[in-house]
């Protein structure tokens, strides 16, 4: 097994009698392993999270103890936990070291890339009731792009901005922040303006405008009749490959969100929307967009299927939903909203059962149960344990008698 000394920024005393010399961040999954608890800063990860309770429980009195001296630099004084268990480890004890660990490594992770703790929410906001929720006849004579909200629309925004600040608020901290992106059409950007009235200048740490937040663009002043008859076509041809004539289809807009999905997790890696001396875990990012172009975001960033996507309803007026930190570092819906919402939203059973292990997973972690990682797209498994003949023709295939085959039969 690879050995990995203490770090060499350590100035430390003659080494104990039997110092383990295990890897403490490559540890084997399995009995009777021997395993490492490496400074204070894992023990308070352990200790917030009940791991080193559980710890005490099962050994009251570590084999050994090893304590390091000031380090050269000064810093404060590093403890190093060194157990090492005997070859009858039960299944709690690997349970608990096995959490600490990961736990720890994430955190050291953290420290030596230099990021930043992510935010504890990604907020979806769609803009308020506009001009063309009224008449559509506005989009005759309006670029898309300089729709206005109305009154009901603007107290809407209001109202939302009120709504925001109390789920922040329960968090019970006060460091909290929020930060914006935002669509650049006029109806957006009024609504950014309604909802920061519930914020004072110290708690907004910033705001982005974002082109590729807008609106699906369906054309330029659309005909009215004509876009009726569009939009028939388009639920004969498919929702998410129709494309407008002079505007986009749904994946037009699927591959835009791509890149911004790409640059808000970039942000969320090196903290863009925390100044450098700042390194608060209560930063709130405030999506303010469209409700098609915010769909298409959940979609990419849990990657749903294109069925799934359809089955989706649209947010209302200033509908929200919230992405919310889980304890293993990714967002969920289940961690903000019930079963019921998001089953209202369109979410079915096994997207939601997803949501759940979102709750609890860790960044690169990979969900086996997960639908679209590949079972689904098969089905010549049901059909080995039915007995079915695997050679037939499946029903959704089309079948063409050509006449080569017709004169065979004869």
């Amino acid at each position: 097994m690879a050995t990995i000394s203490p770090s060499r920024n350590i100035a430390r005393p003659s080494a104990p009698p039997r110092r383990p010399s295990w890897d403490p961040f490559n540890v084997p999954r399995k009995h009777g392993s021997r395993t490492l608890l490496p400074s204070s800063m894992e023990r308070q990860v352990a200790a917030a999270s009940g791991f080193y309770q559980g710890l005490h429980e099962c050994h009251e009195k570590p084999t050994q103890r090893w304590r390091s001296s000031q380090s050269s630099n000064n810093r404060k004084l590093e403890h190093f936990w060194r157990l090492e268990l005997d070859n009858n480890n039960t299944e709690k004890e690997i349970a608990i070291l096995d959490n600490l660990v990961c736990a720890s490594s994430a955190q050291q992770q953290q420290k030596q890339t230099g990021m930043r703790p992510r935010p504890q929410r990604i907020i979806l906001v769609r803009h308020g009731q506009s001009e063309g929720n009224i008449d559509e006849g506005a989009y005759t004579i309006i670029p898309d792009s300089k729709i206005a909200l109305t009154e009901v629309g603007w107290k809407q925004a209001v109202l939302c901005g009120k709504k925001i600040r109390k789920i922040i608020e329960n968090d019970d901290v006060d460091d909290w922040q929020v930060y914006f992106y935002v669509s650049p059409y006029r109806r957006t950007l009024q609504t950014l303006r309604g909802i920061g009235m519930a914020f004072e200048r110290e708690r907004i740490a910033g705001v982005r405008e974002e082109p590729r937040l807008r609106e699906q663009d369906f054309g330029n002043f659309q005909n009215r009749e004509r876009m009726q008859l569009q939009k028939a076509a388009r639920i004969r041809y498919g929702r998410f490959f129709y494309r407008f004539p002079n505007g986009e289809s749904v994946a037009d807009v699927y591959d835009r969100i791509t890149g911004f999905r790409e640059t808000l997790r970039a942000d969320i890696d090196v903290g863009r929307f925390q100044r450098p001396e700042v390194c608060s875990k209560s930063m709130n990012l405030i999506i303010v967009s469209h409700g098609l172009a915010l769909r298409v975001f959940l979609m990419r960033w849990y990657k749903w299927t294109v069925e799934q996507f359809e089955g989706l309803h649209n947010f209302g007026n200033t509908g929200m939903l919230v992405m919310q930190l889980g304890p293993g570092g990714r967002y969920s819906l289940t961690m903000h909203h019930t079963a019921d919402e998001l089953h209202s939203f369109g979410l079915t059973d096994t997207m939601i059962a997803d949501q759940e292990w979102q709750k609890r997973a860790q960044p690169g972690d990979l969900n086996p149960a997960w639908q679209t990682s590949g079972p689904s797209f098969f089905r010549h498994f049901d059909a080995m344990e039915q007995g079915i003949d695997l050679e037939e023709i499946p029903p959704d295939i089309i079948r063409i008698e050509t006449l080569e085959s017709s004169t065979e039969i004869m």
